[in-house]
């Protein structure tokens, strides 16, 4: 069962990759911690033995339960292979100590990443013999706080399964919120003095103590579990049968012409896995802008003046990069859609207007979220950047009028003389890149456009802004209904 569930990933990294990306995952896993130890590692040089234990403790408590809300609904309870596992005549406590051991080069992972920071600034002796204690205590807590997470899982879904809906959505606001901590901590301060980890001791011994208690209780009810946990599955087996013949759960969203064709369009979008690498990239690139400007790279050109104008055309300007090609193609996967709207009188305006609002979602909502927190880390003045929030959305409005516009031409996308040929395309990866003449049109347009609007900002050349780009754009929503009209 441990090389079943993990064969899938092995299959995609390692043995059927060209590239054996495992290889270079895991190298990169390593040398990422090393850096960050160096660069960062006064953040636990006030700390002993005993409170990085206790440090443990907490990252693997909160970081655990964080990853088993995310993870452990799927794998325990909504995979189709359970069915098979649940009639094959394994017990059912030998399938969830199967589920719980075939995490363990997962933990072992784990431990190795956390344990490279907590040896900086030892001596190789210390480092080797401090670190395979660390790591071992790591990877056993990580272990058991799995094991324990499961338990929890299953008595939460037999007794409350309702809680268990909003489980993914709790981890995941938990992951921003941690993943900001860590890099508000990275980028604002340099060490962690004795007495904050002193009082980091005296708090963490009780909840320890706590959870220690709980986690024995739990332990004691490893008996039980197996039963818990199949009347549990077979609970939601059965509820599943009950509503399978009833609304999807999303029917009731789509009222209007323009929530069917959004809700078509973001379906294409989530389903393609190119929208996860955009969505990776633009995070990084946010962070490692935030990380370089920490640390003084660009101290040459960037002053307390300049810093928000800087600011606001990096952030325009890569968010147009990472996801501007999507609201370009968006008429380029419809297709044969056109018949399906001709034939249930969807009209244009509810086309463009559908397009336009998930271009806003696509685009000016990630430049809203974007601007402010990076803004914030960089200690620029909040009243700044309110009012650079205002040219935020005036310019991002702008380009994706216009890139609708333009688009809207190749509304029967699926006829157009292709730049690239489909069968290059087998698993649907280029979905999102503009494949013929008018979407790449529109996808030029809209960056050279984002370039000028972003350079009179800079010169604070705002009223030639809104008469020169913003004004004309809005008429782009007009030509924009005509074209999407089905003719």
């Amino acid at each position: 069962m441990i090389y079943y569930y993990n064969r899938p990933f092995l299959n995609q990294y390692l043995y059927h990759s060209r590239a054996k990306l495992l290889i270079w995952i895991l190298l990169l896993g390593i040398a990422i911690p090393i850096y960050f130890s160096e660069k960062f590692g006064n953040i636990f040089m006030e700390a002993d033995l005993s409170k990085k234990i206790l440090f443990i403790a907490a990252e693997t408590l909160l970081v655990g339960l964080l990853r088993a809300m995310n993870d452990l609904p799927s794998q325990m309870y909504m995979q189709k292979n359970l069915m098979l596992f649940h009639s094959s005549g394994i017990s059912n406590l030998q399938l969830i100590i199967g589920q719980w051991l075939s995490r363990v080069p997962l933990y072992l992972w784990a431990a190795l990443i956390l344990t490279i920071p907590l040896t900086s600034g030892l001596g190789m002796a210390d480092k080797l013999t401090t670190g395979l204690l660390l790591f071992v205590i790591g990877f056993a807590a990580e272990m058991t706080v799995d094991l324990v997470c499961r338990y929890l899982m299953i008595i939460t879904m037999y007794y409350i399964p309702a809680v268990v809906k909003g489980f993914v959505g709790i981890a995941t606001i938990g992951y921003l919120a941690l993943f900001g901590f860590i890099v508000w901590v990275l980028v604002s301060l340099e060490s962690v003095s004795f007495v904050f980890w002193s009082q980091f001791e005296q708090i963490m011994y009780p909840v320890a103590a706590v959870c220690g208690a709980g986690i024995i209780v739990l332990l004691f009810l490893t008996g039980r579990m197996g039963e818990l946990y199949y009347e549990g599955w077979l609970r939601l087996v059965e509820n599943d049968k009950r509503i399978q013949n009833k609304d999807s759960g999303i029917s009731h969203l789509i009222s209007t012409p323009q929530n069917a064709v959004m809700i078509k369009d973001w379906i294409l979008i989530i389903k393609n896995k190119i929208t996860l690498v955009r969505v990776g990239l633009w995070l990084i690139g946010m962070i490692v802008a935030v990380v370089l400007t920490k640390i003084g790279l660009f101290d040459s050109f960037l002053t307390g003046q300049n810093a928000p104008a800087y600011v606001f055309g990096f952030v325009v300007l890569y968010t147009m990069l990472a996801f501007g090609e999507i609201v370009s193609a968006l008429y380029q996967q419809e297709k044969q859609s056109y018949l399906i709207y001709f034939m249930s009188g969807t009209k244009g305006r509810h086309i463009f207007t559908a397009k336009f609002i998930t271009s806003i979602l696509l685009v000016v909502v990630p430049v809203l979220i974007g601007y402010p927190v990076v803004a914030l880390f960089l200690q620029i003045d909040g009243l700044v950047i309110l009012q650079t929030l205002v040219w935020c959305v005036s310019i991002t409005m702008g380009a994706i009028l216009l890139q609708l516009g333009i688009a809207s031409f190749d509304r029967k996308g699926g006829q157009a003389v292709r730049m690239i040929i489909k069968e290059e395309d087998s698993n649907g990866m280029l979905e999102q890149v503009p494949q013929s003449p008018i979407p790449v049109l529109s996808s030029f347009a809209g960056l050279i456009y984002t370039l000028i609007a972003v350079a009179l900002y800079w010169f604070h050349l705002h009223f030639l802004f809104a008469v020169l780009l913003f004004l004309p754009c809005l008429a782009m929503f007009g030509l924009g209904v005509r074209a999407s009209e089905y003719r």
